[in-house]
Parts: C-alpha cells; sequence; structure tokens
C-alpha cells in the first residue's frame, strides 16, 4: 500500500486512497507517522452503508493523532481484517480498553492543568456550541455541550457532558446542569455561540410593536414552534412572515434553501435594505469586531457559510425559558442586559449569570477534542478558568464603551463577553 500524506488529519478517511481496502474492515492497524495504532471501524449507519469514521482502541493513540493536528502526516495501511484479534489492544494498561470516537466525546488532551489559588467569580462554567440542524445529529457541526469546575484539590476539571442530537435534548441537559450547580450553591456562568440580541431597531424591521431585549426574546418564543424531537422547526416560514411587515423592499432576513421557493418574501440573496440605510445589519459588536479585520455574520442572514442567523433564532426562545425557569430565574441575570454597570455581580449565591460568546474570539486548542466544535467550547472553558483564576474575568465584563452606545446594546443589542478595548484576549 503506498504511503499518504494528510494535511488535515481529522477528514482522513474521506480522502484516502486506502478507503477502498478499509471500508468494510472491522479491524485495521494504521502507522501514523511511525506509530502503529489499532482501530475500530464504526457501526453501519441505518441504511446500512458504512458511516465515514473510525474508533481509536487506544486513548493514548487518539490523544497523539489529535496532537498531529494542521501537520503534514504520513499515514501507511499495516493490516485491514473483517474481524477483530484475540489480542489486547491496550498496550501495558491493566484495564480493558475503551473506544474513543473520532466523532463523539473523547480523551481531553491538555497541556497546563490550571488551579485556582484564590477566590474566582464562578465555581463552574458551561458553554454550548448551538446548531440549526433541522434533523437529530451528533459529531461535527452538531451540538457540544462543555463543562469545567474545580475538584476538592481546587483544580478545573473540564469535560464534554453531552453531543446531544436535538436542541430539545441540549435544553433539558443544560437546564439540569444549571439546576446542580445551584443545588450545590455554586456561582455559573453560562455561554451559547449565538447572538442574544439584534440591532437597533429590528422591531420596526419585523413589525413589532416594542425594541427591547425582551420584546424579542418573547416574540422568538411565541412565534418559533418547539422542536417535536426530531428538530423540526419553522424558522423559513417565520421568517418569511416578518419580512412582509415592510411591503416596499425585501428583507430584512435573507436567505433560505432553494427548495422553499414558495416563501416569495424570503429572499436567496442579501437584500438592499441594508445599503440604503433603513435597516441595521450588524450590531455594534460585530462592527466592531469587523474593523478589527475579523468576520462575524450578520443575524439577518440565515443559510450559507457561518450564517447565524438560524442559530440565533432556534437559540433565543431556549434562552428564554433557562432565564425563566421557576427553579432558575430568581438565581439568573443576562449580561449586559439585567447587570447593573455591566459589571459582574459578586454578592450573591448560588448565581447564574448568562453572557454570549463567539468562537471567533479566542484561540482554540485543536488538541482538546478530535471534533472542533467540541475543542472551542473546552477552550472556552479553560479561557474563562485561567482568566478567572488570575483575577482578570471581571474586567472582560466592562468593555470601554462611550455611555450612548452602552444604553443601545444594554437594550437591545448584546455584546460578546471578551471584547473589551481591540481583540478579544
Amino acid at each position: 500500500m503506498p504511503t499518504e500524506t494528510v494535511k488535515d488529519n481529522q477528514w482522513w478517511y474521506s480522502k484516502s486512497v486506502h478507503k477502498p481496502s478499509v471500508e468494510r474492515a472491522a479491524y485495521i492497524v494504521l502507522s501514523i507517522a511511525g506509530r502503529e495504532c489499532p482501530m475500530m471501524h464504526s457501526k453501519l449507519g441505518r441504511d446500512g452503508r458504512v458511516t465515514p469514521s473510525f474508533t481509536f482502541i487506544r486513548s493514548a493513540d487518539l490523544q497523539f493523532w489529535q496532537a498531529l493536528n494542521g501537520q503534514d502526516v504520513d499515514i501507511d495501511l499495516v493490516e485491514a481484517s473483517d474481524r477483530m484479534p484475540e489480542v489486547d489492544c491496550a498496550g501495558d494498561s491493566d484495564e480493558s480498553p475503551e473506544p474513543v470516537s473520532l466523532d463523539g466525546p473523547g480523551d481531553p488532551f491538555d497541556t497546563s492543568p490550571i488551579v485556582c489559588c484564590g477566590e474566582t467569580l464562578f465555581d463552574a462554567y458551561v458553554f454550548v456550541d448551538w446548531s440549526a440542524a433541522s434533523r437529530p445529529k451528533r459529531g461535527r457541526d452538531s451540538i457540544w455541550i462543555a463543562e469545567g469546575s474545580y475538584d476538592a484539590d481546587r483544580m478545573l476539571v473540564a469535560r464534554i457532558v453531552d453531543n446531544p442530537p436535538t436542541r430539545g435534548a441540549a435544553e433539558n441537559c443544560v437546564r439540569g446542569l444549571l439546576v446542580d450547580h445551584l443545588r450545590r450553591d455554586r456561582r455559573v456562568l453560562v455561554g451559547f455561540d449565538f447572538p442574544y440580541g439584534y440591532p437597533k431597531g429590528w422591531h420596526d424591521a419585523v413589525g413589532h410593536a416594542a425594541g427591547a431585549r425582551s420584546d424579542l426574546w418573547s416574540l422568538f418564543t411565541q412565534k418559533l414552534q418547539v422542536d417535536n424531537g426530531g428538530n423540526n422547526n419553522n424558522r423559513w416560514d417565520a421568517a418569511d412572515a416578518f419580512n412582509v411587515a415592510d411591503p416596499s423592499s425585501l428583507g430584512p432576513y435573507w436567505g433560505r434553501p432553494v427548495q422553499r421557493a414558495e416563501l416569495v418574501n424570503l429572499p436567496i440573496k442579501k437584500p438592499a435594505c441594508f445599503a440604503d440605510g433603513s435597516v441595521r445589519e450588524f450590531r455594534r459588536i460585530e462592527e466592531s469586531l469587523r474593523a478589527l479585520g475579523r468576520r462575524p455574520m450578520s443575524v439577518w442572514q440565515l443559510f450559507g457559510n457561518g450564517s447565524v442567523g438560524s442559530q440565533a433564532m432556534l437559540g433565543i426562545p431556549v434562552l428564554y425559558r433557562l432565564r425563566n425557569d421557576d427553579q432558575l430565574k430568581s438565581h439568573s441575570r443576562v449580561w449586559p442586559f439585567e447587570t447593573v454597570g455591566w459589571t459582574c455581580p459578586t454578592d450573591t449565591r448560588p448565581f447564574i449569570l448568562h453572557a454570549e460568546i463567539w468562537p471567533g474570539s479566542i484561540d482554540v486548542i485543536r488538541g482538546l477534542h478530535a471534533v472542533k466544535d467540541a475543542a472551542q467550547m473546552l477552550s472556552y472553558v479553560r479561557w474563562a478558568a485561567t482568566l478567572d483564576t488570575a483575577g482578570l474575568l471581571g474586567p472582560r465584563f466592562t468593555p470601554a464603551i462611550p455611555e450612548p452606545e452602552k444604553r443601545t446594546i444594554e437594550a437591545c443589542e448584546g455584546w460578546i463577553l471578551g471584547q473589551v478595548n481591540g481583540p478579544l484576549e
């Protein structure tokens, strides 16, 4: 078999010249950069076809694989068999091997422990990578929930809690985590990676009477259908209906599947209402980031690479329910909408603080997980804990923004945690 060099090792299987030789194998051994790694093939999909993923048998091999991300990797196929051999694949371990899938939670690959030696603003951190998928989905481009808390030795323990297939399951999972943290009298920072607000004037654009953040959250909770367990949703129809508010021009929502041609009020391409200034395309936080050369997307774009509009539409009702849950609401606040002076309250416990996050704002440690989305959330846990244990997280809640701008932001737009007075740190 030929040796191949792979630049993006996470996509090895789909690109591999060895694919025809291994796609029906139950057991293979790859030589990855000179290291022999036994692997098991994933189970067949529902349609009987092989799914494009393998499972490392040894956790140490998974960590080795993750550490090679972004490098040129030489891969040889050493062995391919249609049955599992009766051999000890656990190496020097006395324990039975526990398969770790490339498409699911894996062992954290961490380089430096975070130890808390003093007081912190928070006892735990929960971060969620959201998804607008219309079908149940796990793995890449799905929902990942990461959590970090301090053990008895005050050392940070970060983990992937779940990779739930639906938004309903994710909401239940996050709610359960928050209820448990409250029961333990903890202060918790929780963040989802979609916009929590809309640009000033959004209510005029969609025909709503009032434009505060609470009005937006209530409107979406009323108009967006609750998922029925299959990730079904009516976001395209809701956006089409919102666009009818101003019949003189298309928009402001745009982007949809070509199959939904009956939605005549929802254009596929960006409408002219942003260019003529009748609707603000971006929030102030996004304008700030774009001025720094970053590329956050507009909440009005619902479809296309990198779009966040659908995630916001389907995520804000979840935030509304978590914020107003009978067991959580008396202990919860949403930053910066409900925090006086934008500061993080320090005089109450238990306490839950919701804050918007954006994966493009921090350096992602790709070795933390085989799936990028999960690695981003674990990286966020480490980012928050690193700043918190150093006493530097508090200032991230008080960006240097002129007061008139602040009033608009805290009324309806929101802000991304970490943007202070320049690039996110």
